[in-house]
């Protein structure tokens, strides 16, 4: 390594990997996706609505998140609850979307709950409002809430940005996901009795934390999980201290509700048929840049990450998923591609395209299947790789044609779900997550193209894998120099232009962005360099690399 550069600031790469271990199903069960009933159904730290055993208000259920995340909101945590659960009783609307009420969640949800809670309940039309509107006679029961804990699931690989598409110095995620279930108060049932619904609801957190050594700190503690040879009470009191240093209110000063979460988010059709997914933010989104302003209160709808409107958008001819593909994901698309073991694209998918709306307010699967570049051409690999990567990382395609999660044969149980809200403990996973097991591939023809022109393999858990034991092995943190925007604005008034990359879809520079071509001019910026205000900045060593966009 040369010393001297790494001292100036220079990019010096760093690739020593002095041991990883190998890629095991054990090893994604104990630090990726962990399903075990040892964890899930912990009588300590989790309460079963299907059989009435655990904790009620334990670590790891529904009720704790519940209550952490609505401290601060300025309502009780039953009635931030069913706030939340009532947003599906009427029509909203998000950046231009209109997405109709399923208000089959009062009947298969609130009701039911207000019955086991020992509450007399009735939905009512408020003719002042104009919205249908649930009374309750007492409190919901939060500690018999009807959701099920599937898995909880370590993200580190989305360690990026707020959209998921560059790198960042936060961690990435934490996640729960749960299964809705026939609501009780003492449970009493069975795996065959309880009326597992096709419903999960899933908190995702951003795991606090800023700077190169957060991030590596937080892969040697999942590394650390992954040591221990089973579920034993060592392993799930380690497991707790990790979740609650996320979970637990406070964790995050500067969101709603100090809260770390950064969307709640559901995919069912037990309300309704197709279909449906829908986001919730502790957050204001504003209707013209669809910018997130943190601010407590109550959960809100929001716009779904990375996903069109499909309701003003045709998933298969419309014009601005063309073009949004063939010019900005294309430039973001890391070279060379190799179709198809190795295409990745950088990209955000912005508000609206053209001054019209396109992020919609939910997503439907079935239709739409996917996403296709109507001009896409098959012989061009950048194309065919950007619009994979675009559409694989919408809801619509994650969830059926482009990863192949859309099964009805009866035997895996998951319809359009990775994690199986109806198949019992553990969970059923989607072969887009496994591949099919450790050493296999789940092969996807393209969903535009058809195997003929390429056919896609994944296992997401394998890869999730790699990225973890890359961080907590491979990354070795450095300081680079950091120069504030002064010295861009005095550049551009000595030299006229300033040689900067923007990244594809990113706003246009204030700037004028150009080459600086005169020896002269350089040698006149080289000398003004020490006075210029620079301070330091901590990056991983292997920050130059591409991530892709997953979001799912």
């Amino acid at each position: 390594m040369d010393a001297n550069a790494f001292a100036q600031g220079a990019l010096v790469p760093q690739t020593s990997c002095p041991w990883v271990p190998a890629s095991t199903e054990d090893w994604w069960e104990r630090t990726q996706m962990i399903r075990d009933p040892a964890v899930v159904l912990d009588p300590a730290r989790t309460w079963d609505p299907c059989t009435g055993a655990g904790t009620k208000g334990g670590v790891w259920t529904f009720a704790h998140l519940m209550r952490e995340m609505a401290q601060g909101s300025g309502a009780r945590p039953e009635d931030f609850v069913l706030e939340w659960l009532s947003l599906w009783l009427n029509d909203f609307q998000a950046n231009g979307d209109t997405v109709p009420a399923r208000r089959k969640m009062y009947d298969e949800v609130i009701a039911p709950w207000a019955a086991a809670s020992g509450a007399s309940s009735s939905l009512e039309f408020n003719a002042g409002t104009g919205l249908w509107e649930v009374v309750l006679r007492q409190p919901l029961d939060l500690d018999i809430a009807p959701f099920r804990l599937l898995a909880i699931v370590n993200r580190i690989d989305l360690a990026g940005g707020s959209e998921y598409s560059g790198r960042s110095s936060n961690p990435g995620e934490l996640r729960f996901i749960f299964g809705l279930t026939r609501p009780s108060p003492w449970g009493g049932g069975t795996e065959a009795t309880c009326n597992l619904k096709p419903f999960t609801t899933i908190f995702e957190y951003g795991v606090p934390g800023e700077g190169c050594r957060a991030i590596t700190g937080w892969a040697r503690q999942w590394v650390g999980l992954g040591m221990y040879p089973t579920f034993n009470e060592a392993y799930r009191s380690r497991l707790q201290r990790m979740t609650e240093s996320v979970v637990r209110h406070g964790r995050a000063p500067g969101k709603g509700n100090r809260s770390a979460l950064n969307q709640l988010r559901t995919n069912e059709v037990a309300l309704a048929f197709p279909w449906e997914l829908r986001e919730f933010h502790l957050a204001d989104e504003h209707p013209g840049t669809g910018k997130d302003i943190p601010s407590n209160g109550l959960l809100r709808v929001h716009t779904m990450a990375l996903t069109p409107d499909d309701a003003t958008h045709d998933f298969r001819t419309d014009p601005d998923v063309d073009f949004f593909v063939r010019t900005h994901v294309k430039n973001g698309v890391e070279q060379p591609v190799t179709v198809p073991t190795h295409c990745t694209a950088r990209f955000a998918v912005p508000h609206a395209i053209n001054g019209v709306p396109f992020l919609g307010a939910n997503a439907l699967v079935a239709p739409p299947t996917h996403w296709e570049a109507l001009s896409a051409v098959s012989t061009r690999a950048t194309e065919v790789c950007a619009r994979k990567e675009f559409s694989s990382n919408t809801c619509n395609g994650c969830h059926f044609k482009d990863t192949g999660t859309n099964d009805f044969s009866g035997t895996d149980n998951l319809a359009f779900t990775h994690v199986s809200p109806t198949s019992g403990i553990p969970a059923r996973q989607s072969k887009f997550l496994t591949g099919g097991g450790d050493g296999f591939m789940f092969v996807v023809p393209d969903a535009q193209f058809g195997a003929q022109v390429t056919s896609w393999p994944f296992a997401d858990l394998l890869r999730r894998h790699q990225r973890l034991q890359e961080l907590a092995h491979c990354s070795t943190c450095g300081w680079f120099i950091d120069l504030d925007a002064g010295y861009l604005n005095r550049m551009e008034a000595i030299a006229g232009s300033v040689p900067l990359d923007l990244a594809p879809g990113s706003p246009a520079s204030t700037l004028t962005v150009g080459p600086i071509r005169d020896v002269d001019v350089v040698k006149r910026l080289l000398e003004l360099r020490p006075g210029f205000r620079m301070r330091p900045r901590e990056l991983p060593l292997d920050f130059l690399e591409p991530p892709a966009a997953r979001v799912h």
